[in-house]
């Protein structure tokens, strides 16, 4: 029985292993065989992902920064994993995320991160849970050398947060696209009126008219509002009252 699970152990392990090898894109990002993601960059949505945890064995604080690296102790500015004591005087990292590898966890069936120190004797392993909840665990060592946690997650799933943060608000995003329309409309504007009809001065302007005559039309259409609280003083006596 045990040689006939030897041999068929390879025919289900291999293919569930294929499909799911995940392209490295960026530290908290990668593509897998079927063209999903995981894509950790949304994880605090548009805020930087920073998740924190304390053990309760030795008090210890973990803080954990997938996407990009955190200052860390003297002269490191790439840690992924942050370790320090209670009162955070001796921080030190456990992994950094210049380090960061995207690896398929055999026993989980799903995929985990690991983030190696600069001098390659400390590593930390992430496992990846798809969850509808976000939680960071600390779980037991492999060694002295090897921390664990588990990252519970929906950007953990295929799929399951694919638009990269920009640090842009739909605000920003709108008020720049009608930048970009507002310079396009006067630039070829006032190219095509000047090579076309030879233009020079205000009449360069395209729509001449219309832009010299909004202020006055801004103007009136004050004045015409707010005259009902203004009474009968003369200068707004020629605007019909609401």
């Amino acid at each position: 029985m045990f040689i006939i699970t030897l041999l068929l152990l390879p025919t289900f392990v291999s293919p569930v292993l294929g499909d799911n090898d995940c392209v490295q894109i960026d530290p908290c990002r990668c593509r897998l065989n079927n063209g999903s993601e995981i894509n950790l960059h949304l994880i605090n949505g548009s805020k930087q992902p920073l998740l924190e945890i304390k053990s309760a064995g030795d008090g210890h604080i973990y803080t954990y920064s997938p996407c990009a690296g955190i200052a860390c102790g003297q002269g490191v500015n790439d840690a992924a994993i942050c370790r320090n004591d209670e009162l955070r005087k001796s921080p030190n990292t456990t992994g950094e995320i210049s380090k960061a590898k995207f690896e398929t966890d055999v026993i989980k069936t799903n995929w985990k991160l690991r983030y190696l120190t600069r001098d390659n004797k400390t590593n930390s392993v992430v496992h990846l849970t798809c969850a509808t909840f976000t939680r960071l665990d600390l779980e037991p060592m492999y060694n002295a050398t090897t921390f664990q946690f588990e990252l519970y997650s929906p950007c953990a799933c295929p799929d399951g947060c694919l638009a990269v943060a920009t640090g842009l608000s739909t605000g920003t995003i709108l008020l720049l696209i009608f930048l970009t329309l507002f310079i396009l409309y006067f630039g070829v504007g006032s190219l095509y009126r000047k090579s076309v009809y030879g233009a020079e001065g205000r009449e360069i302007v395209p729509h001449t008219s219309f832009w010299f005559s909004l202020p006055g039309l801004i103007k009136d259409g004050y004045l015409f509002f707010i005259s009902p609280c203004l009474g009968d003083r003369v200068e707004y006596r020629y605007y019909d009252k609401l």
